[in-house]
């Protein structure tokens, strides 16, 4: 002979326990999407920074390639970066530049090397973006 047991009284509590269950599984869910969507903005926005460097010292290079021969000093080169405004888009940003004058046998010119270079959310530096170009004279005479 079998007892039944009210029907209520068999799962007592068991909905409690499956609540507090799916409670912490969706705030873990939670807490994991919160990460992933403020890591992928960090992404994106250093991803950003990189390309306006890259755009940035672009842009001051085909400057710097259009200036005559006598006008291309490191001082017309400082003069035509200091408006760069990287300061306002990249923290901590800090740029340089050189110009040297070509050695024999290559033909008559200079190499122009453009650095620019800032720190990432952890104050550290970020591996700075570095372009270099030749400019060469008309008729390549020294």
């Amino acid at each position: 002979m079998t007892t039944k047991r009210p029907p209520g009284r068999r799962r007592r509590g068991y909905m409690l326990l499956e609540v507090a269950m799916a409670v912490a599984l969706l705030l873990a869910a939670m807490t994991l999407a919160v990460r992933l969507v403020y890591w992928v903005g960090q992404e994106q926005r250093a991803a950003g920074r990189r390309l306006w460097a890259a755009q940035t010292l672009g842009n001051l290079a085909e400057r710097v390639s259009a200036l005559p021969d006598k006008e291309l000093t490191l001082d017309r080169v400082k003069s035509l970066g200091a408006d760069l405004g990287a300061g306002n888009v990249l923290p901590g940003a800090e740029w340089s530049a050189e110009v040297e004058e070509t050695k024999p046998p290559a033909p008559a010119g200079k190499r122009v090397a453009l650095s620019l270079r800032w720190k990432d959310r952890s104050g550290g530096w970020e591996a700075p973006m570095r372009l270099t170009s030749w400019v060469y004279r008309k008729g390549g005479r020294r």
